[in-house]
This record gives structure tokens, sequence and C-alpha cells, in this order.
């Protein structure tokens, strides 16, 4: 079945999706900024978190632009004499080879590039040139020193050769175009260089993105595949790996030309993968773990991905209003599944590999899902 055909125009948001319980966020934010900013770290466990942070400065808390400032002038000292060991300690980082010639110490993990999101919302809120250098840093990696397997897409790191999972897309397609963007300063004051390097970025950016589609969405079931290891696609269809492929196009349309056929390729995998979603998901708006089995666990941490991605897809036009419910489901779901001091249960704490192994009783805390709700509900609040 082919991805490209007419894509429908952008329309106002709409207005039947859910609100937000604001005392549960409220609580939520409270917990996260309880602590030191210097506890949070520049893998994808910190960024996501902060970025989710930002995504709240203008509902109510102005406070969370300072916070993640000190977070990132933190990690911008202590990378000057912190170690190789040391720095994996405060990751989850596979030995990887690090980069120390950029702004923050970056290796080749996908779970690095998470710092482009929180970078560019910083950038965006607060002019700081040093987070716009940073988005700048991370085009870079992914673009000239990370691994591509035997099908062109990034792999996860440098060690596992060829291994790659929908979360790496996530990690590598919008941070390109985030990248892309980092340069149009540059651009518009003349500098040819910046310009053709924002053009490598964004074909890269569209490469990446039709590559990892392309391979991980099953056109028949609509829904993504887990994992690509050992030169073929696994079996099961695990909940955050069709979240993370999700959130990569979702976060990754506004950057495309409206009137270009790759823009309608995007518009329609995400139609597709509403059609999936609606046909998978729970009669009490979750989806479970393993998205085709109903006898593996109702899941949170993919349902919240589900609702953000749908609401956000909605409200851009990019896939049509009748698909609001998976959203409004979606979300009523997980906000069921926030106590009153923000944190959230029923999340699967395995990954893709546990996953497509049908490990389904590994469930318990699990940090990024913070990130993903602040994100979630930030989407929500605005655009009731």
């Amino acid at each position: 079945m082919s991805l490209i055909t007419q894509c429908k125009p952008a329309v106002k948001a709409q207005k039947t999706l859910p609100g937000v319980k604001r005392e549960k966020i409220e609580a939520l934010i409270h917990n996260v900024m309880s602590k030191p900013p210097s506890e949070y770290n520049t893998d994808w466990f910190g960024t996501m978190l902060l970025a989710g942070l930002l995504n709240w400065r203008d509902l109510g808390h102005p406070e969370v632009t300072d916070y993640v400032t000190k977070w990132f002038d933190y990690h911008l000292e202590s990378r000057k004499n912190i170690s190789d060991d040391d720095f994996r300690k405060q990751t989850s980082s596979v030995r990887t080879e690090f980069f120390r010639e950029y702004t923050l110490l970056i290796g080749a993990y996908a779970g690095y590039f998470g710092a482009s999101f929180t970078c560019d919302l910083l950038y965006k809120q607060t002019g700081n040139e040093t987070a716009r250098q940073v988005c700048k840093d991370v085009g870079d990696v992914i673009l000239n020193k990370m691994p591509r397997n035997e099908l062109g897409l990034v792999q996860h790191d440098d060690l596992n050769k060829g291994f790659t999972i929908p979360d790496v897309g996530y990690f590598v397609m919008p941070p390109l175009f985030i990248a892309a963007r980092a340069y149009d300063k540059d651009v518009n004051e003349g500098n040819k260089n910046a310009k053709e390097i924002r053009d490598k970025l964004m074909a890269e950016g569209k490469n990446q993105l039709k590559k990892f589609t392309d391979l991980f969405l099953d056109k028949d079931k609509k829904i993504a595949k887990t994992i690509y290891r050992d030169g073929k696609l696994g079996e099961t269809y695990w909940t955050r790996a069709n979240g993370w492929l999700l959130w990569s196009i979702v976060e990754s349309v506004e950057f495309i030309e409206k009137d270009s056929e790759f823009y309608n390729y995007a518009c329609n995998a995400l139609d597709m993968m509403a059609q999936g979603i609606a046909k998978y998901q729970d009669g009490s708006g979750a989806m479970h773990l393993l998205i085709n089995e109903p006898d593996t666990p109702l899941e949170t941490s993919g349902t919240i991905m589900t609702a953000y991605g749908i609401h956000k897809a909605v409200r851009m036009g990019w896939i049509d209003k009748k698909y609001s419910y998976i959203a409004v489901k979606a979300w009523n779901y997980a906000d069921s599944k926030i106590d009153d001091e923000g944190n959230i249960t029923g999340c699967y704490s395995g990954w893709a590999i546990p996953a497509e192994e049908r490990d389904t009783t590994s469930f318990g805390p699990l940090k990024s899902v913070t990130g993903m709700l602040l994100t979630a509900s930030a989407e929500f609040e605005k655009y009731k």
C-alpha cells in the first residue's frame, strides 16, 4: 500500500479533546523541581524530563526556564573535567565513543540526542546561543559520526552493529530537523556554508524518516514493529515502539514543505498509524503492552504516547478529526493512572529487547515517562 496520496491542509485546533487535571500535574512538577537540577543527566532520561518541564513555561510555570538553565549551565561546566567512565555512570549508555569537541559531552548513542529537544525549547524561550549551538552539534554527530546499518538507518549506537529500533528514529529524525532550523539565523545573515549544512540536515532528516517508516510500519496491521537486529525485523509490536514511531513523525512533519510529496507521505503514514491504533485500542482507552495481543497487560507509557501523538496530529490537521476519540480515550486512561502525588503507574520498565522476547512482567518505576507525561499534558492543556 502506497503512503503517497493527497493530504488535507491544516485545520484549526479541534475543541473536542480532553483537558488536564491540573492538581496532578502541579504535584508532578513540584516533585521534579524539588531536586537540584544537577540530579538530571544529559541522557534521554534527563533531557525528555526537562523538555517536558519547559512545555509548561507558558502554562503558569515561568520558573521552569530558570531551573532548566541551571541544569544546562551545570552540565556545560561539569563536562570539562569528567572522565568517560564517570560520565557513563550518570547515564544508561553502552560504552560508546565520546566526542569531546562539542559544547556538551556527546557519545555515539542515540539517547544523547534528546539534548536537542531541551536546548531547542531553551533557545526559543531565552535566546541562549549556547543552547542553539548544542542543537547544531547534535545534528552534526548524527549526520557525520553515527554509523548506519546495511539498510541506511542510523544505528542505536556504535557497538551493536546493524541494531536499531523506532526509539532511535525519535532521537534522530526531529533532532536533524531542529539542527537545520538552528542554522536559519546564520543563513539569514548570508552564511553560504550554513545553507549547505542546513540543506544536508534537512535531506538526511527526510531520508531517515522514510527509512524508519518504511521498515518499521507494518502496512497490513498498520502498527510498528519492535526491533531490527541480525539483519531482520522482529516479530512483535511493542506499544512504546509504536509510540516512538508516532512521535518521530509527529515531531517532524512541521518542518516539511506542505506542498511536497514527502509531506503527503508523512501525513498518510500518520493516518495509517491512527487506523491501526483505532483497531487495537482497548475499550478502556489503553494500549496493550504488545498492541495486537489483547492477552498482554494494559500499559500506561505507550498509552500516553498514543494520546499525545494522535492529539497533535488531529490538531495540526495532519490526520482527520474523526480520530479525536482515540486521544480522548487514551488520555482519560492515562489520567486515571496518575496518583495525587503525580506518580505514574502501570508502566513497562523494560525496553525493546525484553518486549521482543515477550517479557510481560517487567512493570515498575520508569523515570522517562514523567517527561512524556509533562509533554502530553501540556499539549492537552494548551488546546482543550
